[in-house]
């Protein structure tokens, strides 16, 4: 639980870098384009920046308390 808003607050904060960077030009795909090439055009949604630091708090406080059974 101690890493989890430093972790938050990191993603949130990443998130609005990644959302102010510029934005590419929104040009129509043609026809024949490589997979490789069309892969290193691709953007994220910007919803899903800032959705990921949110899904990660959650999945810390869920790991966080879990536990093992007991042994022996």
């Amino acid at each position: 639980m101690a890493l989890l808003s430093p972790s938050a607050s990191a993603g949130i904060l990443l998130a609005v870098r990644v959302d102010d960077a510029e934005p590419a030009a929104n040009e129509p795909r043609p026809e024949n384009v490589a997979n490789l090439e069309a892969m290193a055009k691709s953007q994220t949604p910007h919803w899903i920046n800032f959705l990921n630091p949110f899904i990660g708090a959650a999945g810390a406080i869920v790991g966080g308390r879990l536990r093992k059974p007991a042994q022996g």
